[in-house]
């Protein structure tokens, strides 16, 4: 004859598959907890570690001092200043080229393009005031230090 506890044999491993699934869930919910604290202290900023280092080594080959200033403006573009080492004026004799972001999940930047003008956005509008009119030229990876030297003006 069939006992109780034999027909209650299916759910009580039901039950037991149900507790180690949670048990499974608590755990793995831990380890999100834990990622996502790491996450919070490894933020990576475009402008420290991929703009700085570009500017140090251009300041170096052309014997000047670096000044960074931004992210502004919609396109988060970044300007560096190359000034006369010693100068009265910082800005005497000044240089700069202009970055922006292009994809900054794959490490790829570019270029502000300050010799075309667009027309795009007319004079006074949001792309005007924020140099949506001067087009971003997308650098490659194997691009140089010294091919940057040609956007400097």
């Amino acid at each position: 004859m069939t006992t109780l506890q034999q027909i209650a044999e299916p759910y009580l491993e039901q039950v037991a598959e149900e507790n180690a699934v949670k048990a499974e869930i608590e755990k793995r919910e831990k380890e999100i907890e834990k990622l996502n604290e790491k996450l919070k202290t490894i933020r990576p900023f475009w402008v420290s570690t991929i703009i700085h280092p570009i500017a140090n080594e251009l300041a170096q080959y052309m014997h000047r001092t670096a000044e960074i200033l931004g992210p502004f403006g919609l396109t988060c573009q970044v300007s560096v200043y190359f000034h006369k080492k010693g100068a009265a004026d910082k800005f005497e004799d000044s240089k700069s080229i202009t970055f922006r972001p292009v994809d900054l999940d794959k490490g790829v930047i570019g270029v502000v393009n300050k010799q075309t003008d667009t027309r795009q956005y007319a004079k006074g509008t949001v792309g005007d005031i924020n140099d949506m009119n001067h087009p971003t030229v997308k650098l490659g990876p194997n691009t140089t230090i010294k091919e940057l030297l040609k956007w400097v003006k």
